[in-house]
């Protein structure tokens, strides 16, 4: 069977410009709106910590959001996702508090995530390029 892997944002509801969630989501065979989900969640003002949530139906969420195909990768990957994501360095807080787009956040992390990934030869290079032209906000 084969991993497909998503970008998920979620874009912001506030009136002022802030930067979108990013996660990462990786869904099983026919399955394409529930999977795992990988991010980190916390703030610029505390820190971040990962989150994996199993079974996260995407079809469910009242956000709105984007998807972006990512690639596919070999199941042989499930069961390894998990302490690659761990591997991730966490995001710090942020030099400057008062500005949303300051310092590191979730759009680091999963960006240092699927790059882990590529480096593993888990998923294609292209992937890389795709993150770069994702929504931000």
């Amino acid at each position: 069977m084969v991993l497909t892997v998503y970008l998920v944002i979620y874009h912001s509801q506030a009136r002022r410009r802030t930067p979108a969630h990013w996660s990462i989501m990786v869904t099983e065979g026919e399955r394409e709106q529930e999977g795992f989900i990988y991010h980190v969640v916390g703030s610029k003002f505390t820190g971040y910590q990962i989150q994996i949530k199993e079974h996260y139906n995407l079809a469910a969420t009242n956000r709105r959001h984007t998807v972006v195909l990512l690639g596919c990768m070999d199941e042989a990957w499930l069961d390894s996702l998990e302490a690659a994501a761990h591997s991730i360095a966490l995001p710090k807080k942020s030099p400057n508090l008062l500005d949303p787009f300051a310092g590191e956040g979730c759009q680091t992390w999963a960006g240092n995530f699927v790059q882990h990934l590529v480096d593993l030869g888990a998923i294609d290079q292209s992937a890389i390029g795709l993150l770069g032209t994702s929504p931000t906000e």
